[in-house]
């Protein structure tokens, strides 16, 4: 009996461990992530609305504007909050009206926290295989934006109204299907136009490659 409670205990403490473990996948590989609890990518629902500004200054929140596009703007917080009171953090603005989703960054050693957004990519074993995809984004209300151009099997989709909490939980679902060949988070990389006077230049996740879109996507180094 003794013997059956203890193994009964830890397994569910494993359980409980991989729950919480945090990853993505890179390669077929899980590439472990750690949570950056100093900032927050957010979407507003309404920018500009007075009650809004009043949330973020009653909160302790700066904007960073740099980083504001079509109604995304990232937080960084006064302080670095504890993992209790940045899960605080984070229900209490996903609770807000202001704000329609909220998305975490991810440490990189040596190396500025990479951010998310609602945006994730997902490649196809066969091009026939868009009906497979439409099938299980449908299973959890996620949006397939478009297919890539001049890259057939690539889709980008997004958890906006999804079930999904974020781009990690997202991709890694759907390559844990094993419908798919690959996927990637589409983590925000902070580019600087430094090379280009396209305002939106630092958007552009396929510009910073060495030959075209599928070698960005699929030898990224892995954080």
């Amino acid at each position: 009996m003794k013997k059956s409670t203890l193994t009964l205990w830890l397994t569910l403490f494993c359980y409980i461990a991989n729950a919480q473990t945090e990853f993505y996948y890179f390669r077929g590989q899980q590439i472990p992530l750690t949570v950056d609890r100093s900032r927050v990518h957010i979407i507003i629902n309404d920018e500009g609305n007075e009650s809004q500004d009043l949330l973020f200054q009653n909160f302790g929140v700066e904007v960073d504007n740099s980083r504001q596009t079509q109604g995304m703007a990232k937080l960084k917080f006064q302080f670095e909050p504890t993992i209790q009171e940045y899960s605080e953090i984070v229900s209490f603005l996903r609770q807000s009206q202001e704000i329609r989703h909220v998305f975490p960054f991810f440490e990189r050693v040596g190396a500025e926290p990479i951010g998310t957004s609602d945006i994730f990519y997902v490649r196809l074993k066969e091009i026939k295989d868009s009906t497979i995809l439409k099938k299980v984004a449908e299973r959890h209300n996620a949006e397939i934006i478009r297919q890539i151009p001049y890259m057939p099997e690539w889709y980008v989709l997004s958890i906006l109204n999804s079930t999904f909490s974020n781009s990690i939980e997202a991709s890694n679902y759907f390559f844990e299907t094993g419908y798919f060949q690959a996927v990637d988070p589409a983590f925000m990389f902070n580019f600087r136009p430094s090379c280009a006077n396209d305002a939106d230049f630092s958007q552009q996740w396929g510009l910073q490659n060495t030959t075209n879109l599928l070698a960005r996507m699929s030898s990224s180094v892995p954080m």
